[in-house]
């Protein structure tokens, strides 16, 4: 569906919409059972415990896991760190004998633990304190409170939509206060939860993510991991495209060691080595993410696509790269060591995705666009059935802009591109008329007078027509932010 407008005033009646009444501040408010939980951290603090922190398996995890790490290390306490494989949330029997048997006083679980009653007990029993930071849904447990356990969920709380990375934080920021201490670090942990917004696709439209997001857009510079790969012009591509990616397939590749290194580092010398061995890493996750797909069994019909891998660390990549190239929901599944069926969902658009899958009684957590799946033989069964029942979730429409005005066109490119650098739902591409009766190059000539800039333009040609190019958002918070791609 097209709609062909001659200005760009409607477009940026699309923005002011969308940005009416969007603030960005961190507010000030008590954590869910943040009392108890302050008083347990001071008190191992203050008789020099020995600490642990069980990192949670993706760029979240890793992101809060380093901003408590950092505030002990401040502390001269250096925590031993921990951190499952095969990208196993949480607590289990592994991991629990692990700690058990690490000789630490109390261990911090960030981004996980909310629901793992058991194994805390076990821990407990163990002579081990447990402090659970998280913003996971709770289930199956309703002791946030025990003789040597607390758990903080968000989800409890005054703002459930912030980032693991976020709680860790505003834990921080409330214990330093009732301490009386300086939380040196603040400036550089918001950085780090801003990325843990991103990376975990935490809601854009509330004030406190959006604060950090943004404080992360203008601060990036600061953290040397974010300086080694190539700076396109956009703060959001650099982090969603290429430091995400590289943390994520460490952890889902097992060398989560090095996951935790990545983050932890301050030598430049030595972070750029673990860049060069993780880039070895990222392209061989790539590479299996394409053999999965060559070689499982993959079925498709117009609305959906199913693909039985055997790589189920990668099954988020690979079923995120078969909606990118059919364009329509995916997911990727494999048999667990356990018996049991699991897998990935990945959609595109805004779509509630989730609701559709948990209203049919399937075990299905995260994102509504990006989530986790488990379920035993007989509901893989119902599996089929939606398979063949999904609805279809029609594209957003495409708009053709009609100008001869490139100057009042490009200025606007430039707003959205600011925009969509926070936005929570970036706009789809539109199409560009561009009314100038001249050959593809003097085109190209009157672009280029404009554009000052790393700018991308692609498969021009020199056909003395009125031409209609594609122009893609694209995130940048400096440049024009928007790519002329092709001719249509």
């Amino acid at each position: 569906m097209f709609t062909q407008v001659e200005s760009v005033k409607p477009l940026k009646e699309y923005i002011a919409e969308r940005s009416e009444g969007l603030t960005e501040d961190l507010r000030v408010y008590a954590l869910p059972y943040e009392e108890q939980a302050i008083n347990m951290m001071r008190r191992h603090l203050l008789s020099g415990s020995h600490f642990g922190i069980l990192f949670d398996v993706d760029v979240d995890g890793l992101a809060s896991g380093l901003i408590m790490y950092e505030f002990l290390g401040e502390l001269e306490e250096t925590p031993k760190t921990f951190m499952n494989i095969d990208k196993e949330h949480g607590l289990n029997d592994a991991i629990t004998a692990e700690i058990i048997q690490s000789g630490i006083d109390i261990l911090v679980i960030v981004d996980a633990g909310s629901s793992d009653i058991h194994h805390i007990k076990q821990i407990n029993n163990a002579g081990i304190e447990v402090l659970v930071l998280d913003h996971h849904e709770i289930e199956g447990n309703d002791e946030f409170v025990g003789a040597h356990h607390v758990i903080v969920n968000v989800c409890m709380g005054e703002n459930t939509e912030l980032s693991a990375g976020g709680v860790v934080f505003k834990f921080i920021e409330r214990l330093t206060a009732a301490m009386g201490m300086d939380y040196t670090l603040r400036n550089r942990h918001l950085n780090w939860a801003g990325l843990s917004v991103i990376s975990d696709s935490c809601s854009l439209l509330n004030d406190e993510n959006r604060y950090m997001a943004r404080h992360l857009s203008e601060n990036f510079r600061q953290e040397q991991i974010f300086g080694l790969p190539k700076y396109y012009g956009s703060p959001r591509s650099l982090f969603s495209f290429q430091v995400i990616p590289m943390l994520n397939a460490q952890i889902r590749m097992n060398q989560t060691k090095r996951a935790i290194q990545m983050v932890l580092e301050r030598s430049k010398r030595r972070l750029t080595d673990l860049w060069d061995q993780g880039t070895e890493t990222l392209n061989e996750a790539r590479s299996l993410v394409d053999s999965n797909i060559k070689n499982g069994r993959v079925t498709k019909n117009a609305n959906f696509t199913i693909a039985q891998i055997t790589h189920g660390t990668l099954s988020g990549l690979i079923a995120n790269k078969l909606v990118k190239e059919r364009g329509v929901p995916a997911i990727a599944i494999y048999r667990s060591k356990t018996g049991t069926i699991r897998g990935s969902f990945r959609g595109p658009g805004t779509h509630h995705y989730l609701d559709y899958f948990q209203e049919r009684g399937i075990w299905a957590k995260g994102h509504q666009a990006a989530f986790g799946l488990q379920f035993t033989d007989a509901e893989f069964e119902m599996i089929a059935d939606l398979y063949n029942s999904f609805p279809s979730y029609p594209p957003s429409p495409e708009i053709i802009l009609n100008t001869d005005n490139l100057t009042e066109t490009f200025t606007y490119m430039r707003d959205m591109a600011r925009f969509n650098e926070l936005a929570d739902h970036r706009l789809q591409p539109f199409l560009l008329k561009v009314n100038l009766q001249a050959p593809q190059m003097s085109v190209y000539g009157k672009l280029k007078t404009i554009i000052d800039g790393p700018w991308e333009i692609k498969d021009f040609t020199e056909k003395p027509l009125t031409r209609t190019i594609i122009v893609k958002p694209c995130l940048d918070n400096s440049i024009l932010g928007y790519q002329l791609l092709r001719d249509r």
